[in-house]
């Protein structure tokens, strides 16, 4: 699941990117997707 959440924020990252979509805030929004996906997760183990 969180693999999917980084899937989702880079392509968002590159529809919305007009210029060169590999620069680090393409690689940072794919990060920061996988954490979000991650701390769904643990919150949802948790329940």
């Amino acid at each position: 699941m969180p693999i999917l959440w980084g899937v989702i924020a880079g392509v968002l990252t590159f529809i919305f990117s007009k210029t060169d979509p590999f620069q680090p805030i393409f690689i940072t929004n794919i990060l920061l997707g996988i954490i979000v996906g991650l701390l769904f997760e643990r919150r949802n183990l948790e329940k």
